[in-house]
């Protein structure tokens, strides 16, 4: 969300237990002497350190929380190089145009990366008391944006921003429904074929484990989905080919816990969906965070907004 690391970043690794000295017996062999409730404590103990080992075992243990064992793409990946830009929350990719945001700003650039407009005051036409933008989707002229009030890492006055993409003033704006649950909003992705604007949250508590649906002529919320591998810190969402993907601010690069890209496979009034892992990003080595994404299929490339030292955007070529 903002720029520099979230204090509850590197909280999520327990240490591990020493491993049991080769040929010792089990705790649980030299009880006997014990009452019966000391012995079921300690086999207890034992069958817990057993699960966690296996979790640890089969990879889907980090630093800010759990991914699937191993990528499994539906297509290669190829990096492709980076370009600075004045926005590190949301990109979004239409017809020869990328916009980018940045918390009250929205900026549009060419299909090479050259600024062509900029709105510096992109919330002050919008309700309630926001002061950040979060990712954002380009449909039919329409610009999408995650909109709220943010401050010390919580959320207020949730909606998503609609402007005229080429104008960049504000058409229409749709409030998060309370009866959805959400609680901090860091996306928004349109999926034409459902006719479905998509939500997700960064935030990490429940309303991060599910993508919140509503109807893109109305703005009716239809319903969430429960993310199954639900990753922790998802700034960013977009749609392709009816997936969601979403971009996880779930690793951190100086510690060689690189982040992370998922895909959603959703199906029609489904309640639940499970989140695979499509990308790692090993190829960024510079502590930030990954934002909003797109995919620019005129160049086919995956297209990431990132928050380090600079904004920039990261290329991936589609293969």
């Amino acid at each position: 969300m903002w720029c520099g690391r979230h204090s509850w970043q590197a909280e999520r690794k327990g240490p591990r237990g020493e491993r049991q000295a080769r040929g010792a017996r089990p705790s649980w062999q030299t009880t006997a002497s014990k009452g019966g409730g000391a012995v079921a404590v300690e086999m207890l103990a034992v069958l817990v350190a057993g699960a966690l080992l296996a979790l640890a075992l089969l990879g889907r243990t980090s630093v800010r929380g759990i991914s699937p064992a191993r990528e499994t793409p539906t297509r290669g990946y190829v990096y492709a190089g980076m370009h600075e830009v004045g926005g590190h929350q949301g990109v979004a990719y239409a017809n020869g145009s990328y916009w980018v945001t940045n918390n009250n700003t929205i900026l549009r650039y060419d299909a090479d990366w050259d600024q062509i407009d900029q709105r510096d005051d992109a919330l002050a036409d919008v309700g309630g008391t926001a002061n950040h933008l979060g990712d954002i989707d380009v449909y039919d002229g329409l610009l999408y944006a995650a909109a709220q009030h943010f401050e010390d890492g919580m959320a207020s006055d949730l909606s998503i921003a609609v402007y005229d993409a080429n104008t960049l003033t504000l058409q229409r704006d749709i409030q998060v429904s309370a009866a959805s649950g959400q609680t901090e909003c860091s996306g928004v992705a349109v999926d034409p074929a459902m006719g479905s604007l998509w939500l997700c949250s960064w935030e990490d508590g429940i309303s991060s484990q599910y993508l919140y649906e509503y109807d893109l002529a109305s703005g009716d919320f239809r319903r969430k989905v429960r993310l199954v591998g639900a990753p922790r810190a998802v700034q960013g969402v977009t749609c392709r080919d009816g997936a969601l993907y979403l971009s996880a601010d779930n690793g951190s690069a100086s510690v060689g816990e690189p982040d992370h890209i998922y895909r959603v496979e959703l199906a029609d009034g489904g309640r639940s969906a499970t989140a695979t892992l499509e990308l790692t990003l090993g190829d960024i080595e510079e502590d930030g965070e990954a934002e909003g994404l797109t995919f620019n299929d005129d160049a086919r490339q995956l297209v990431i907004d990132y928050n380090c030292s600079t904004a920039r955007v990261y290329l991936y070529d589609l293969q």
